[in-house]
């Protein structure tokens, strides 16, 4: 640990980087470690970096070759596909910061709970924070996969809530459990190897869903088509059922209305047509003179 917190004053690039003084906080609360692990914070380990977005209505600041992301560009942990590029003008006039490639971007924002490990050096905007270390002695693949855990707090502390995001004081005092460099990477190969067993599974669940989807469809199309169920010879053959069908639907329509008078009146003011199908209803014209609809 002290190695760690003896490196981070070569962490910064830039004079115009202010990390967060860390924070020696109470952790006695936090669960039990296992041998050689110790609790800290991600102020105790990282340096906190904000973003900004330059001025678009510049256009020398914009079009360049630096990625600069926003919330929107995260689609994963591992996976961050900038659109926009701004100029090396663009970051001197803007409060962003041009952060190195294994640097965890953790929106602080809109869109809580997002975190994503870059590959690449890139600026992001005021939506996120940056935590800059020495990969050297944490691994970032661990970080990354804490973290992704840990910052879950905020977006549930905050639902439901005003407040305009998380501050660099907070994310510094986020508790970070800590083992061994060395472990670090086995816990990081470990939780891949799980990882890659999971999305296996999810593959082949997404196509049994496929296939049972294709299956309903057959077995619909091969119950229309008489070829679900056996056919038995006993059955009434559907052309006689038809032709039932057809003579109860004429017998029907052939029936006189009840309560129908030798008039063609009934009690509700309806009349029946000449071939008996369907009541009219009568109506006076303005000449009061009676009329059917």
């Amino acid at each position: 640990m002290r190695t760690v917190l003896s490196g981070r004053g070569d962490r910064l690039r830039s004079e115009s980087l202010r990390p967060v003084a860390p924070t020696t906080a109470d952790t006695s609360h936090l669960p039990a470690l296992p041998r050689g692990w110790a609790w800290t914070r991600i102020g105790e380990l990282y340096d906190i970096v904000g973003g900004g977005t330059p001025s678009t209505s510049i256009a020398e600041y914009w079009d360049g070759e630096i990625p600069w992301i926003t919330s929107a560009d995260i689609h994963g942990l591992k996976d961050i596909r900038p659109r926009k590029q701004i100029t090396k003008s663009g970051i001197d006039s803007s409060a962003t910061h041009l952060v190195p490639s294994g640097s965890l971007i953790v929106v602080t924002r809109v869109s809580l709970g997002k975190i994503a490990l870059t590959n690449v050096p890139l600026c992001f905007s005021q939506d996120s924070q940056a935590l800059v270390g020495n990969n050297l002695l944490i691994d970032p693949g661990y970080a990354l996969y804490y973290l992704s855990i840990a910052v879950q707090a905020f977006k549930f502390e905050n639902r439901g809530t005003t407040i305009a995001g998380v501050t660099k004081k907070q994310l510094a005092e986020v508790p970070f459990s800590f083992p061994p460099f060395p472990e670090q990477r086995k816990i990081v190969e470990e939780i891949e190897r799980h990882f890659s067993v999971a999305d296996e599974i999810e593959k082949t669940v997404a196509q049994s869903l496929k296939q049972a989807e294709r299956l309903r469809q057959s077995i619909l199309k091969s119950a229309f088509e008489g070829k679900l169920v056996p056919q038995d010879p006993n059955d009434e053959p559907a052309e006689k059922l038809l032709e039932r069908i057809k003579a109860s639907r004429a017998a029907a329509a052939g029936r006189v209305l009840p309560n129908v008078g030798a008039t063609g009146r009934s009690p509700s003011g309806l009349v029946a047509r000449k071939n008996n199908k369907e009541p009219v209803r009568k109506v006076r014209s303005r000449n009061d003179g009676l009329q059917y609809r």
